[in-house]
């Protein structure tokens, strides 16, 4: 494959969150907590001075981005696909992020919680995993630009204060979710079974 042109971005993943809407919604302003975790390995650059600049020591970076309020899917990934572009990013900040974006930057281990109410996060439900600048960019001769990143993501919703296990409606929904795109029924077992 050869590349025609400078290199670009590749694909960001859009992930649906298996939570359950009308639960969380039911709960309104009950304080709830989603901790996301994003992991990875990045292949430093040996060159001097490269560890100064994260985009130079890096062979690539990894970010994650959540649904804002009242956007669509389509909307979010619209706006997500832009800001994955040259252009300086348009994001505004979440204040509901313990640490937000600029400060979970450095690394290739990122992790953030997100605190509010369940309402709030009812209709956040999509996380997207998208590239940031590294050394694989800047050195397309070696055509790494080619390559799969690989992660690891962890997502957990908490809410302390409700008295409900949202672990289990998680996974009914996610069963619920499996069974309808793969067409097999999946057996989920109700308390005391």
């Amino acid at each position: 494959m050869r590349r025609v042109g400078p290199v670009t971005f590749g694909s960001a993943h859009y992930y649906d969150l298996p939570w359950p809407t009308r639960i969380l919604e039911s709960l309104e302003n009950c304080p709830v907590e989603l901790k996301v975790t994003l992991s990875y390995f990045v292949e430093p650059y040996p060159l001097k001075g490269a560890m100064l600049d994260p985009a130079r020591y890096r062979s690539f970076g990894l970010r994650f981005d959540l649904k804002r309020p009242r956007e669509t899917d389509a909307e979010f990934q619209r706006r997500r696909n832009a800001e994955m572009g040259n252009r300086v990013p348009a994001t505004e900040d979440d204040p509901n992020w313990v640490f937000g974006p600029k400060a979970i930057a450095a690394g290739s281990i990122h992790c953030d919680t997100w605190s509010g109410t369940a309402v709030e996060l009812a209709s956040r439900d999509q996380l997207a995993i998208y590239p940031v600048m590294g050394w694989w960019r800047d050195r397309p001769g070696q055509e790494r630009y080619l390559d799969k990143a690989r992660y690891a993501l962890v997502v957990t919703l908490t809410a302390p204060e409700a008295g409900i296990d949202l672990q289990a409606e998680v996974e009914i929904a996610a069963r619920t979710r499996i069974a309808a795109k793969s067409g097999v029924a999946i057996n989920v077992p109700t308390r005391g079974e």
